[in-house]
């Protein structure tokens, strides 16, 4: 069996618009050692016809059909045969920008240490409208380092747990260290890949970069029920840590509970229930207060008095709401 120096993963279900765009992204860094895992989940869109025929000109792709089980599941899967000591995922909707994979993978190779590795990464929608950066949106402790190489995470782990700021296709990690983890739980609704980043942030220092290297695709429509379920997901994976005795995790409890509450006020906010909004706001600038939650709340409650004294046919979301896809864990 040949081995590579990195294993890039693709889970891909009916993504046919999106999936060559991503493969071509994979091709253009302009690595020679490494394999490409794409798991077809269930795809009836023309995807095996077409991953057959790019086969032919990509003698590096491996294909796996995964049974339509969702993508925490294909991504197990694909890294059970994965040859490269490193696996690099890349979700087939996103794309790398040129030298991502090739800057991380010696960095990880420098350091053997270190359990994962991730960059910030910028969010459009289909048109292509640049939407900004997760790092400038969430303001992370690291925000501001200047966008060069990769430094650790300072207590990664509770950092994490406050702020989910690793987004999925910006992920470096050693194969073994998902291996000894169990990899992506399927036991959750959603969020399982910030379930991941908490455990392994938790066995092995993370390393990051103030560098985009990634696109990362906001779909139209509605979110509602898709954020509910990563909100009940987020509360089960906080539940483990409500009890624990270290100040710095307790704190980030507090983030991460406020950032519940925020994702409840966004849902109203969506919905146009601006009163449930503003009781959310205001809940969670109690609980972990941010100048961003308060302006957020103040705009809430004008839209809440606006909507009160007229009846407007569409009253436009907050311009404060978080965009669609910042909202993540």
């Amino acid at each position: 069996m040949k081995k590579c120096r990195v294993s890039v993963v693709i889970p891909t279900r009916n993504n046919i618009a999106d999936l060559p765009k991503a493969l071509r992204s994979v091709q253009a860094q302009k690595f020679g050692d490494m394999e490409i895992i794409v798991a077809d989940d269930g795809s009836s869109d023309g995807t095996d016809a077409f991953l057959t025929a790019f086969k032919r000109e990509e003698p590096r792709l491996r294909i796996i059909e995964t049974g339509g089980k969702g993508p925490a599941n294909a991504r197990n899967q694909a890294t059970s045969i994965a040859r490269g000591p490193l696996i690099a995922f890349l979700d087939a909707d996103d794309l790398w920008y040129p030298g991502k994979l090739r800057r991380q993978v010696a960095y990880l190779e420098a350091t053997p240490d270190v359990g994962f590795s991730f960059t910030d990464y910028l969010h459009v929608d289909p048109e292509g409208a640049n939407y900004g950066t997760c790092f400038a949106y969430w303001q992370p402790a690291y925000a501001n380092r200047p966008p060069q190489g990769y430094d650790l995470i300072e207590d990664a782990e509770a950092d994490l747990l406050g702020c989910n700021v690793c987004g999925t296709s910006t992920v470096v990690a050693r194969r073994k260290t998902l291996e000894d983890a169990n990899g992506f739980t399927s036991a959750l609704p959603s969020a399982e890949d910030w379930d991941l980043w908490l455990r392994l942030a938790h066995e092995a220092p993370v390393a990051c970069t103030s560098i985009v290297t990634t696109q990362y695709l906001m779909r139209p429509g509605s979110e509602s029920m898709r954020r509910l379920d990563r909100l009940v997901a987020m509360d089960m994976i906080i539940d483990r840590y409500r009890s624990h005795p270290d100040p710095l995790i307790k704190a980030a409890v507090r983030r991460a509970e406020a950032r519940i509450i925020t994702g409840k006020a966004d849902i109203a906010r969506m919905e146009g229930r601006y009163w449930s909004a503003i009781s959310g706001e205001l809940m969670a600038l109690v609980t972990a207060p941010t100048l961003r939650k308060a302006k957020a709340a103040a705009s809430d409650v004008f839209h809440g008095v606006r909507f009160a004294f007229s009846t407007p046919k569409h009253i436009e979301p907050s311009p404060d709401a978080p965009k669609k896809g910042a909202a993540a864990a």
